[in-house]
């Protein structure tokens, strides 16, 4: 078939499934034919341009600082006031427009990768993020990290989104899927990687007749010893909830995907940065919660590389997070939340610059703390 014929059946197939909805359709498409050579930068081949929005072409784009229309700036800047400029929140693409030492992986369609590495590949560490630029749980060496996909992290927060506050669906320490899975009231077996279901499904209290069940790990419950306490507490006033009762005076368990317990617990008025089994890490606490939340990734680490075999030499704040500012390799660089250099300081009377805004969910376990 001849190019030109194929172009032709590729529309006629288009148009006919256009024609039995009302909204535009890729839904039966033969293909494009190739990708276009686009010209100089900033000319840049987008994706669902042309042919009803089914294929790639090239845009000429507008860069930071000069006049635009909507929807002409380079992707990750907004035209605002007539000029392309960096939009107010850290939107995955607005990184490549600013001066920093880790610009993180982002999708075609703009949203945060599942899986951002930083560092260097032997000593630099991987971590899950959300679309839209958090860190939430799941992390390795870069090292080790060849097959860490984060889909059970993604799974999890997307099930939150939802409003389900009952989720017993258990990761590994990196992000991805364990291998047995119990989730409203039924169990199974899982690839690691993709989460498919793997064999029958049973009734969580015939977990032990599937073949991913290990006794000496899992034991007789499902549930770990944080999250069995507080998927207990969860039901309670998910239940009060509808009975228009908010509030109580429940203590509240920070609980890991994993099921262990998470990075800090709430006690006698005061947040505690925590390890796994739940013990104090060092004296680093907080009263009231900070602005922007308590991460405690600092004291973590400090335990993480010890349990690892590496010297830990950052600083930490009061609270267990990381000092802004550090002093690395007889340099003076400003750190992100993870503890990694995204700017050099040539003075230390310097402030260290802004890093973009991501967004801030306060989750249950705060949220039952403020009222």
């Amino acid at each position: 078939m001849r190019h030109g014929e194929l172009l032709i059946f590729s529309l006629a197939v288009l148009g006919a499934v256009t024609a039995q909805n009302d909204f535009p359709s890729c839904s039966g498409f033969v293909g494009c034919l190739g990708e276009p050579e686009c010209g100089p930068y900033p000319n840049l081949l987008r994706p669902n341009r042309t042919v009803n929005n089914c294929c790639p072409s090239c845009v000429d784009h507008v860069v930071l600082g000069n006049d635009c229309d909507p929807e002409e700036c380079l992707p990750g800047l907004d035209c605002k006031n007539g000029k392309c400029a960096l939009p107010a929140t850290g939107t995955c693409q607005s990184y490549e427009h600013r001066d920093l030492l880790w610009k993180p992986k982002c999708e075609l369609d703009g949203k945060f990768s599942a899986v951002q590495c930083k560092g260097e590949r032997l000593s630099g560490r991987c971590y899950c993020y959300s679309e839209d630029g958090r860190r939430i749980f799941g992390q390795q060496w870069w090292s080790k990290a060849e097959n860490m996909t984060c889909g059970c992290s993604r799974k999890i927060e997307a099930l939150k989104q939802q409003g389900r506050v009952d989720v017993t669906i258990h990761c590994t320490e990196d992000g991805n899927f364990d291998t047995l899975q119990c989730d409203s009231g039924v169990c199974w077996c899982a690839d690691n990687i993709t989460g498919q279901t793997l064999g029958e499904v049973v009734p969580e209290p015939m977990m032990q007749m599937l073949p991913c069940y290990n006794a000496t790990a899992v034991g007789d419950s499902y549930l770990r010893r944080c999250d069995s306490a507080e998927y207990a507490l969860k039901v309670i006033r998910d239940e009060m909830r509808t009975h228009g009762t908010v509030g109580d005076a429940f203590v509240s368990k920070n609980c890991g995907y994993d099921g262990s317990y998470g990075e800090y617990q709430f006690e006698s008025g005061n947040r505690y940065c925590t390890w796994r089994d739940n013990s104090r890490i060092g004296s680093f606490m907080v009263g009231q919660l900070p602005p922007g939340g308590m991460n405690c990734y600092c004291a973590r680490d400090s335990r993480y590389f010890q349990e690892s075999g590496y010297l830990f030499t950052m600083l930490c704040s009061g609270d267990g997070s990381y000092i802004p500012m550090q002093s690395l390799e007889d340099k003076t660089v400003c750190v992100d939340k993870d503890g990694f250099p995204y700017a050099e300081i040539a003075d230390t009377s310097e402030a260290c610059p802004s890093l973009p805004a991501t967004p801030y969910v306060l989750t249950e376990f705060e949220f039952f703390k403020l009222i």
